[in-house]
This record gives C-alpha cells, sequence and structure tokens, in this order.
C-alpha cells in the first residue's frame, strides 16, 4: 500500500485563528505511482523553473492544468483520493494525547519522531498516584 499526504496548512502557534477547519487528502494506491508521476513533475518542475511543484506557491490555472495531468496519468493505476476536513479546535486536545500517551505506547512509533521523550512511570508507594511525567528536550 502507497500512501501520499498532505494537509491544507500549519498552522503552528496561530492554531485558534481563522480558517477554523483544514483539510488534509491523500492518494492511496496498491501500486507505487511514483515512477508514472515522477517524470512528469519534474518536466513541469523544470518548465517552471522551481524546486518543487506546492500549490499554494503558483497560480491557480497552473495548479489546474498540472493536476489534470497527474489525473490523466493516474487512470492508468487503480487508486483512490481520501479527503478529511479537521476541526482546528479538538486539533491541540488530539496532538497532547498523541505526544504523551502514543510516544509512550506505540511500539512502532520511535519516540524520536516525536521530537521529545516523554517517560512515564509509577512511583510505587503505599496510596496509588496518579502517572509522572517527565520530558526531556532532544537536541
Amino acid at each position: 500500500m502507497f500512501i501520499y499526504a498532505d494537509e491544507s496548512g500549519h498552522s503552528g502557534r496561530h492554531i485558534f485563528n481563522e480558517p477554523t477547519h483544514y483539510f488534509q487528502g491523500a492518494i492511496l494506491s496498491v501500486s507505487d505511482p511514483e515512477p508514472l508521476l515522477y517524470p512528469l513533475a519534474e518536466k513541469y518542475r523544470q518548465e517552471l523553473g522551481v524546486e518543487r511543484l506546492h500549490a499554494n506557491e503558483l497560480k491557480p490555472h497552473i495548479v489546474e492544468k498540472i493536476a489534470s495531468s497527474f489525473l490523466f496519468l493516474l487512470e492508468k493505476i487503480n487508486w483512490i483520493f481520501h479527503l478529511t476536513t479537521i476541526e482546528k479546535r479538538y486539533l491541540t486536545v488530539t496532538k497532547f494525547v498523541d505526544s504523551i500517551f502514543d510516544s509512550f505506547e506505540n511500539q512502532g512509533a520511535h519516540w524520536l519522531w516525536y521530537k521529545w521523550n516523554f517517560r512515564l512511570s509509577r512511583i510505587p508507594e503505599r496510596r496509588p498516584r496518579p502517572w509522572k511525567i517527565v520530558r526531556r528536550r532532544i537536541g
């Protein structure tokens, strides 16, 4: 399975500003679309004289032309497109829970992916204490 995903923008410290939603889209395919799309992407990149093709850096009519060309090529493979809308007010809570608990519990995700090393440990005492969270900044 191959998944190519992108979101409509990174809010950074302005997460509660307008717009209140952002979008995440992904192409999912059982075969790798990159060998099919890469030569065309390189052609457009060189024609436009840019380092990368990114919609927010190009004029809408250029994006439409490139997208149409990609869609034409994608018809040669089996793929689907998935679009999700995310309310930004829920994102902060979700990222907090993800950073604390997933970095500890998800053995498939290395803690370096989070850029923080969260260690959860129980302190043995007579009465139960809540989990203690100790964080250490990673270089």
